[in-house]
Parts: C-alpha cells; sequence; structure tokens
C-alpha cells in the first residue's frame, strides 16, 4: 500500500489525475469499506474537473466512516466548489462539530458563507476561528480579506500585520503547495529556505492593495519590492523544476526541516513572480515572467490571457495579439494546473 501511494503522489505531481483515479478505482474494488481511498478518488475525480463524481466519492467515503471529520471536510469542500453553497456548509459544521481544531472546516465555512452572500457572517466566523486557533496567521488574512471587501482599509491593515507577525513554520503561505508525506522519490530535489513574511500571495496583495487605498503608496512599494526579491531569491536557488521547501522559522522553532516541507513547482513561483511585478507596474518582467512559466505550462489559458494583458500594458501590441489568439487555441478551465488554497 505504501508504495501505491507513493505513485499516486507522483501521479498528483504531474497532474496526471486520470491515472490517480484509475489506482483508486482499482484500490476501491480492493478494498471497498476503506473510506480513505474513497476520498482519495475524491480528489483524482476533483483533479479532473469531474465534480460530480467527485462528490459522489466524498458521499461514500462518509459513508464508510461517518465519524471521520476529514472526509466531511473533503466533501463539503466539493459542494463549495460546486456552487452548492447549502449543502456545503451543513457538512462544514459536521466536520466542524468532529473536531474543531481543524482550520480547514474553518477556511472552507467561512468561505461558503462569503460566496453565499453571508459577509457578516463569515467575517464573524473568522473572528471565532482566531479565538479558537489563535496561532494560524491565515485566519488573519481572511479577516483582512472581508474587511478590504467591505471597504474597511484600516482595520485590513492591522489584521494582515498581524498576521506577518504570527507566520508560523508553514510553506502554505506559497499558495500553491503538494504535501508528501512519503518522499523519498523526490530525495534528489535541492531543499531550500523562504521568508513567509515575503512570499506570501495574499499577504503582499491584500496589505498592498489596503495600504493604497489609504495613501501609504512607499509602504506598498516596499511590500511589493520584498515578495519581488522573495520570490526571485528563491527561483535561484532552484535548479530543477521540483523545490522542497521550508520556512525560515522551522529551525528557529525546532522543527526537523524534512518533516516540515512542502514540494513546490517552480512555474508556480514564476508565475507569482509574474503577479508581483505586475502589481508593482513592471509589465515587462510581468511578460516576461508569464513566458516563463508557459514554458511549463504551455496549454494553461489563464497564463496566456495574462501574457496578452502584460504585453497589452507594456505596450507591444503585436506580442499582445499573439498571446491573445494562443490563448483562444487552448481549451479547458483557468485553473486546472494549480492548487489554490
Amino acid at each position: 500500500m505504501k508504495r501505491r501511494q507513493s505513485l499516486v503522489d507522483v501521479y498528483n505531481i504531474k497532474k496526471q489525475f486520470d491515472k490517480t483515479a484509475e489506482a483508486y478505482e482499482k484500490e476501491s474494488v480492493a478494498d471497498p469499506t476503506c473510506s480513505w481511498v474513497w476520498s482519495g478518488l475524491g480528489d483524482a475525480y476533483r483533479g479532473q474537473n469531474r465534480f460530480t463524481e467527485s462528490i459522489s466519492a466524498y458521499k461514500t467515503a462518509v459513508d464508510r466512516n461517518s465519524i471521520d471529520p476529514w472526509a466531511w471536510t473533503c466533501l463539503a469542500d466539493a459542494y463549495r466548489v460546486d456552487g452548492l453553497y447549502e449543502e456545503a456548509i451543513e457538512a462544514f459544521w459536521v466536520s466542524l462539530e468532529k473536531n474543531s481544531q481543524d482550520s480547514w472546516p474553518w477556511k472552507g465555512l467561512i468561505s461558503a458563507y462569503s460566496a453565499n452572500n453571508a459577509p457578516l457572517r463569515a467575517t464573524a466566523l473568522g473572528l471565532k476561528a482566531i479565538e479558537r486557533l489563535p496561532i494560524d496567521y491565515s485566519f488573519h488574512i481572511t479577516v483582512g480579506q472581508l474587511l478590504q471587501k467591505e471597504g474597511h482599509h484600516q482595520m485590513a491593515c492591522e489584521s494582515f500585520e498581524k498576521a506577518i507577525q504570527l507566520c508560523p513554520c508553514s510553506c502554505q503561505l506559497l499558495y500553491a503547495f503538494i504535501h508528501l508525506p512519503d518522499s523519498h522519490l523526490f530525495s534528489n530535489y535541492p531543499v531550500i529556505t523562504i521568508d513567509e513574511n515575503i512570499t506570501s500571495r495574499l499577504l503582499w496583495k491584500g496589505l498592498g492593495l489596503s495600504l493604497h487605498e489609504l495613501g501609504r503608496y512607499s509602504e506598498e512599494k516596499e511590500i511589493y519590492d520584498k515578495a519581488i526579491k522573495g520570490y526571485k531569491d528563491t527561483i535561484l536557488l532552484g535548479e530543477n523544476r521540483l523545490l522542497w521547501v521550508y520556512s525560515s522559522l522551522t529551525a528557529s522553532r525546532g522543527f526537523d526541516p524534512f518533516e516540515n516541507r512542502c514540494l513546490v513547482q517552480i512555474e508556480i513561483l514564476w508565475t507569482l513572480l509574474a503577479e508581483a511585478l505586475r502589481a508593482r507596474g513592471d509589465y515587462m518582467g510581468a511578460a516576461e515572467s508569464f513566458e516563463r512559466a508557459l514554458e511549463f505550462l504551455p496549454d494553461n489559458k489563464w497564463l496566456w490571457e495574462s501574457l496578452a494583458t502584460m504585453w497589452g500594458l507594456y505596450g507591444e501590441m503585436q506580442k499582445a495579439e499573439e498571446a491573445r489568439k494562443k490563448s483562444s487555441q487552448v481549451e479547458g478551465r483557468y485553473c486546472e494546473t494549480f492548487y489554490c488554497f
């Protein structure tokens, strides 16, 4: 089983969700009572944008083990992604009843309420989550975003700044990542250290926007420059497409870096760098970074459209039109190649 799970991890890294689904389908036949197999199958279907089948698989996982909070969280999030917010909210509450110390159902519940036109309820839940899980910086980011949408930029800044103070030893701030608990197959990739305070997409983007709205332009520029430097430094340190990354606080807090690291694809870093350069107003640099990401993801529609926009803003209309034509030739969903949390 351990070897098969390692192969499934490989398929997930390569975005070969058809092979992942096939592996889990075989496993579900061999052991139809195992809930985590059905959860894995749901993940694979979701990676293929087969949302109806994904929800069905998660429902089976819950049927097999109704006390498993993670199975309920997976089911709830599948509902949320498919726009079934009432069903998502109900399932997230069930997950929280079984384990209120898990941050994921809190995050999903906040997102579902926000998407279901209940921003005040979402903000209240964010504040409640902060009380329950005070060391989790991500809830301060979430509350900051919600306050920002309501136009409360000073309060949003304070929330984002609190997140920076609490930023723990986690690479989740890279915004796109994959955990590999059984990672011996990737031991040849380099391990690097990052500073999450300057590479957090959610932090620099959210804080930068509120600083701009408050007229604090020099501080806005500073946060963008730090993000750009962080991404550039990280890319330079990685010689391969995949990078083992752990946080700058891991060692200082006594954590084993090899137990607290994640595998990041370098095209994601190029994309994040492009977004930071765009926010800074460096449209040519953003276009060049999007082009580097497209070397790895030539079929990503969103990247081609972003490239067209950047060349247009830079004044290179012919290049913009070429990228726009390429985008029209690409089929598929915009974010199918990214894990966006």
